[in-house]
């Protein structure tokens, strides 16, 4: 990482970290009405203020959590239900694509590239909750 990047991540958790409320919590309500408050801070930079463009964006995002969580598939009469992996790499669907796993372990390419996103993502689970000694045999796992 650059080190520009780095200042700005840094003065961004300054001005979130003074948000904080008594308890030590944080509410992202308070986020969005500082930032409101402020627009000419980083946080409020982090923010799509235009209704219009923020509505759509949003409305995207409440696909993709359905995608996530539900995939239907007919066959005949009998319907299954199953989870369905963020393809994030495929050429033809640069901002990602959805697929059913069983297409997934079907494609030797998209099952490594499944795999690697796991691993990706187990990693970044161990740099977040790696502090949690209770679970260092799951973190030698990951290693």
């Amino acid at each position: 990482m650059s080190s520009a990047y780095q200042r700005k991540v840094s003065a961004l958790a300054t001005e979130i970290k003074a948000l904080a409320r008594s308890d030590g919590s944080y509410a992202p309500e308070d986020l969005i009405e500082w930032a409101r408050k402020h627009p000419k801070s980083l946080l409020h930079a982090s923010f799509e203020w235009s209704e219009k463009v923020a509505a759509t964006e949003y409305r995207l995002e409440q696909a993709r959590k359905l995608l996530r969580q539900y995939s239907v598939v007919v066959k005949g009469t009998v319907q299954e239900y199953g989870l369905i992996s963020v393809i994030s790499r495929r050429a033809d669907s640069p901002k990602g694509s959805y697929l059913t796993q069983k297409t997934i372990a079907a494609d030797k390419v998209l099952r490594k590239e499944v795999l690697e996103q796991c691993r990706v993502q187990l990693r970044g689970i161990k740099e977040k909750y790696g502090w949690l000694k209770e679970l260092n045999s799951v973190w030698d796992v990951i290693d």
